[in-house]
């Protein structure tokens, strides 16, 4: 409150002050008028007509300065109360922030070793985006491109679906960045490389080809995109990556999320592979909370996860 007077004093001395200057040049306007008008005046008749204007320059000055200054002070102290107020405001909850953050510190300290909890905070804590309704969509197939003597590779095309958040409150502008393993390499029948990013959406914006190329690194392997999030009560921006690579049998391979998530459903197409199986094990220390909902297709997690938790997926053929 002390700022709140302050203020209001700072505003009621402007507006004095100007009300004084203002006064103070009328009357000066209207000397030089009169002077203009009648060239012909003696100085006395000059000084006579100086000092009348000014004795009603200053009883008009009197007679109006009273609600001047009430209107003024009183637009002064609504200025003054909202910015009082928004300072306050913001202050408290800036405070209210950094108290919970020193409590929440000093609780952990007690339980666990400060630099495990660094890494909880800066990875969770301090999080600004979300992943949200994680799909991940697998579907193999053979290609003739990969036909080798005691291997037996499959085509693997996998959809990545999912949401991004901000957990902020006002607009920011996050990277989705993706990596390719390079466990397998080759070229499939259109001559295509393999592993490649195959096409990302974000939003209502599709990138393939050369549009997709630009945001590509270290041949292909690495995706670096920013994306604009809106604030956080104006909804997420939906995302996808389509990725294609190979995949041998047996083997196991895994997909893990780079940003905190709030759970995952993976379903694999065996549609074009019948003759192979699947089982899936979730990278969290809830593992029981993974769900095989339709057997060898589906599996639900609904658990939170950290960044670069995820599944295993093991695949091999049928006995």
């Amino acid at each position: 409150m002390v700022a709140l007077g302050g203020l209001g004093v700072v505003g009621l001395y402007f507006s004095a002050t100007w009300h004084s200057r203002s006064q103070a040049q009328l009357r000066d306007d209207a000397i030089t008028d009169v002077s203009s008008a009648f060239r012909n005046l003696s100085y006395e008749q000059a000084e006579k007509i100086k000092n009348v204007l000014t004795k009603w320059g200053e009883r008009v000055s009197r007679e109006e300065f009273g609600p001047i200054l009430l209107r003024d002070g009183a637009i002064a102290l609504l200025i003054a109360v909202f910015i009082t107020v928004t300072i306050e405001l913001y202050a408290a909850r800036r405070l209210r922030m950094q108290v919970a953050q020193d409590v929440l510190s000093g609780v952990f300290n007690k339980i666990i070793p400060e630099e495990i909890f660094e890494e909880v905070k800066s990875q969770v804590i301090q999080a600004t985006a979300l992943r949200r309704d994680w799909k991940i969509k697998i579907s193999l197939s053979k290609d003739v491109a990969l036909n080798k003597p005691g291997y037996d590779l499959y085509v693997s095309t996998t959809i990545l679906s999912f949401g991004i958040e901000n957990l902020l409150s006002q607009p920011q502008r996050y990277p989705l960045s993706s990596g390719l393993s390079l466990d397998i390499t080759g070229t499939d029948s259109e001559g295509k490389q393999l592993p490649r990013y195959e096409k990302v959406t974000v939003g209502s914006d599709n990138f393939v080809g050369e549009k997709l190329a630009s945001h590509l690194s270290q041949e292909g392997v690495r995706l670096s995109m920013p994306i604009d999030l809106p604030s956080r009560i104006d909804g997420m921006v939906e995302s996808m990556i389509v990725i294609k690579e190979i995949i041998r049998v047996p083997d196991a391979f895994n997909w893990v999320t780079p940003m905190v998530a709030d759970g995952a459903t993976i379903d694999i197409d065996t549609t074009a592979t019948p003759d192979l199986s699947f089982t899936i094990e979730a990278y969290h220390p809830n593992k029981k909370k993974l769900k095989e909902t339709i057997a060898g297709q589906r599996w639900v997690f609904s658990e939170g996860m950290l960044p670069w938790q995820g599944f295993e997926v093991e695949v091999k053929k049928k006995a």
